[in-house]
């Protein structure tokens, strides 16, 4: 764990920065802030652009890291992003269950502020209790953490995959489908799932090769 955190320590400094920075912001805002400040500030390029993004924390990545994985004869690497893409599903449905929070547009509804909201036209208004953690974040920087940890460039590379997960978390709130401390939960949650089948996975394989 100490040498993968070593070996990308840029990514994991990225990462604790933005986790550390949204921990501290939940201590100065009342939950829903960011929601208004968003709806407050909306405008086309953003809407467009946060829509676009946010599909990064579906299931097309995996698909595609699949594809080329199974293309270059990476086998390996293949199984584990289908292990992956399994575990964040499962454990993004579990853990909703288990905390069932309102997303924002039953919560704003339940204070009866909902008319305050800019609510997105052609974007899906949520009314169920599984907003915490958010599934896209979570499945994101999963994504994101598992192709820093396989790619042997560093640097730009770490920045440029770190961006793309962000986006998604700050998409999930300016759609106005999360909440602040979901796409926080949702970040540290995908990034410890993927560092540890990381880790699991490959010591597994690299112990069965030199038996």
């Amino acid at each position: 764990m100490s040498n993968i955190l070593k070996q990308h320590r840029l990514y994991f400094l990225l990462l604790a920065v933005y986790i550390l920075w949204g921990v501290a912001l939940l201590f100065f805002i009342s939950k829903g802030d960011e929601i208004l400040f968003f709806s407050q500030h909306r405008t086309s390029f953003w809407d467009g652009f946060f829509k676009t993004t946010t599909r990064y924390g579906e299931a097309f990545p995996y698909l595609v890291m699949v594809i080329v994985f199974l293309l270059t004869k990476q086998h390996t690497k293949a199984w584990a992003i289908l292990f992956l893409s399994l575990i964040i599903t499962l454990l993004s449905f579990l853990s909703k269950m288990l905390f069932k929070q309102p997303r924002p547009a039953k919560y704003f509804e339940s204070l009866h502020r909902f008319e305050e909201v800019n609510w997105i036209n052609g974007v899906d208004i949520y009314y169920g209790l599984n907003s915490f953690p958010s599934g896209h974040t979570m499945s994101a920087f999963a994504v994101s953490t598992f192709l820093v940890l396989c790619l042997s460039k560093k640097g730009w590379s770490e920045i440029v995959f770190f961006s793309l997960a962000l986006f998604v978390a700050v998409s999930r709130v300016y759609l106005a489908h999360h909440f602040l401390q979901d796409i926080l939960m949702g970040a540290f949650l995908g990034t410890l799932v993927s560092v540890g089948l990381y880790i699991s996975f490959f010591r597994h394989n690299r112990n069965r090769n030199e038996a």
